[in-house]
């Protein structure tokens, strides 16, 4: 009877640990989520122009998804190595220190391909009033 007891405590405890989300898993494997933090958002001298600067990190095995940008984009990597897949280039990986640029309109996607989060700041020069980022399917 002892032994029935306390597998019911057991049980009961279990249950109560799960329903309180203290332990949570899934079947499906998540994708590491992009973290972009807007640093700076100026309005530049030239007219309906504004300049945005943005903290972007990508996670182990994280992809920011297809898409474009009203303005001119440069990105700047301070750590990791990222591989960016551009529309009309060859894919190319950018690591520590490098800089490069993606054109307004041009499909482009930043992807962690390597074994440390990628830390990079993206800067973009656009017209005012639109959206920063447009996805592409």
């Amino acid at each position: 009877m002892l032994k029935y007891s306390i597998r019911c405590v057991v049980l009961i405890l279990a249950v109560g640990i799960l329903s309180q989300g203290s332990w949570s898993f899934s079947l499906a494997a998540q994708e590491p989520e992009v973290v972009r933090t807007i640093l700076l958002r100026q309005d530049l001298p030239m007219a309906n122009y504004e300049v945005v600067e943005i903290g972007v990190e990508l996670p182990v095995g994280a992809r920011e998804g297809r898409h474009t940008h009203a303005g001119l984009l440069i990105v700047h990597i301070l750590e990791g190595t990222m591989t960016f897949d551009h529309e009309g280039r060859e894919r190319a990986s950018h690591g520590p220190g490098a800089t490069f640029t993606s054109e307004p309109g041009m499909i482009h996607e930043g992807i962690n391909n390597g074994d440390v989060t990628v830390q990079a700041i993206a800067t973009l020069i656009a017209p005012k009033d639109q959206e920063l980022t447009t996805q592409v399917p």
